[in-house]
């Protein structure tokens, strides 16, 4: 009878020790799963303008990141990358969000799409 117990609280312990780190209780530090980009507005270059990306990158983590590296890569219609630049956002402190803005050169090949993405984040612990 006493076995059987143990056996049950071993296996609620680790029940609950597995819902504690799955549900995030615990600092990942890491920027591809706490960094999510949102943009807010979107114009591709035209015949004889330019384009614009406006947005902002959203800390949903419990540390902060400083040089995060945003890429933005125009692609033409068969989806081969016609234009690529980065910016770099200083910090980002823990569930805080910092705003970012590309403004897209006219370009010789027609841009139909754009592809974000956080290519490197250095992690803050404090």
């Amino acid at each position: 009878m006493v076995s059987l117990l143990n056996k049950n609280v071993l296996g609620l312990i680790s029940f609950l020790v597995l819902v504690v780190m799955v549900s995030g209780c615990t600092s990942t530090g890491n920027y591809q799963q706490d960094l999510k980009i949102t943009v807010s507005k979107a114009t591709l270059p035209s015949n004889n303008s330019s384009g614009l990306l406006v947005g902002e990158i959203i800390n949903n983590g419990s540390i902060g990141y400083s040089d995060i590296n945003l890429q933005i890569l125009g692609l033409d219609k068969n989806k081969k990358p016609v234009y690529n630049t980065t910016k770099t956002i200083d910090y980002i402190a823990p569930v805080e969000s910092a705003d970012f803005r590309f403004k897209i050169p006219h370009q010789k090949t027609t841009l139909y799409s754009y592809k974000l993405t956080i290519k490197n984040a250095t992690e803050i612990h404090s």
